[in-house]
Formats: C-alpha cells, structure tokens, sequence
C-alpha cells in the first residue's frame, strides 16, 4: 500500500509540473515562439496511451497529450524550446508507466527547424499489461510524406532535420533533388 501512494504521489507531482501540448493538425494553426524549433515524432502503438513525457535540462517538462496517442500510427507535431530532450516516461495506462534511460530516447531541438526524432513503436500485450516492447525506428520518408501532405507551408519554410539516433542525410538529399 505505501508503495502504491509513493507511485500516485511521484506521478501527481511529475505531471503537475509539466506542460501539456498538443499536436499542430495542419498548416493554418502552426505557430512558433521566439527561438523554438518543431519536433515531428510517429507514435506506432497497439492501444492508445495515456502520455508520454519529454524532459530537457533547464526545460519544464512537456506531456504530450492523450487525444495525440491514440492506437494506430500517428504524428505529433509540436513546438519545443530548443535543447536536449529525453522521452524520460511513457505510461502506457493509469496503471502502468515505464522509465526510458538509454541513448535511444535522446534528441536534440535546433531553433526554426523542424526536427524528427523517429517513429516510437510501443506493443502491449494489454492495456494493463506491465510488459512492453518499445523501439525507435528512423521512417524517415514517411515523416516527410506527412509533412508535404498536412504540413507543405511549414515544410517550405523550414528546415527539416533527422535527430533520432544515428544519422541520416535522406532529408537533405531528398529535398534538394525535389526542387
């Protein structure tokens, strides 16, 4: 019981504390403040999730909201200061929530760019199952065919980055033998 009111109190006090953000549905609503840079992420799952959570140094941590983790393959976009952000947790229900601590999870926010970071694949047996299986995969060509078919402003404006783990020079090939 003391344990299952430490892990209410430690998830209360971690999400009170971060911003909940919500991903751009197409060009018209995108925005940028001052210095921030756009990171793209595909989120591949087998049941919807409850949040992921992104932390960065200096950085209120950042929620990404539950209507943007929805079973199936999708794609946030969002706004981020710049810096070194990790997928530090991923709670995969009320229940269950899981802490990322390798290299994987890291990615970098360059200032007006838009920076992908991958595709997170999450498969749970359950939607209360306390086993998962996550990878990051680089889809790099399926991140820009979102983006020319949601995003062709923003895209045109910006420039787009791979910074997911590894490299990866699809985008500046691809984007300078498109035009």
């Amino acid at each position: 019981m003391p344990r299952l009111l430490l892990l209410s109190l430690s998830i209360i006090l971690l999400f009170g504390c971060a911003t909940q953000k919500n991903s751009y549905k197409g060009d018209a609503d995108v925005s940028l403040g001052s210095g921030e840079g756009f990171l793209i992420m595909g989120v591949d799952t087998n049941f919807p999730l409850e949040t992921i959570v992104l932390s960065a140094p200096g950085i209120k941590s950042i929620t990404l909201s539950k209507n943007d983790l929805k079973s199936g393959k999708n794609f946030i976009l969002v706004n981020l200061e710049p810096g070194e952000y990790t997928i530090s947790e991923i709670e995969v229900s009320s229940n269950y929530y899981f802490s990322m601590k390798k290299e994987n999870w890291r990615f970098v926010i360059s200032p007006h760019s838009i920076n992908y970071a991958g595709n997170l694949k999450v498969r749970t047996e359950h939607m209360f199952s306390n086993h998962a299986y996550f990878a990051m995969m680089n889809e790099s060509s399926i991140a820009l065919e979102f983006l020319q078919e949601k995003f062709p402003s923003l895209l045109s404006s910006k420039e787009l980055r791979y910074v997911g783990p590894g490299t990866d020079d699809y985008y500046r090939f691809a984007l300078t033998t498109n035009k």
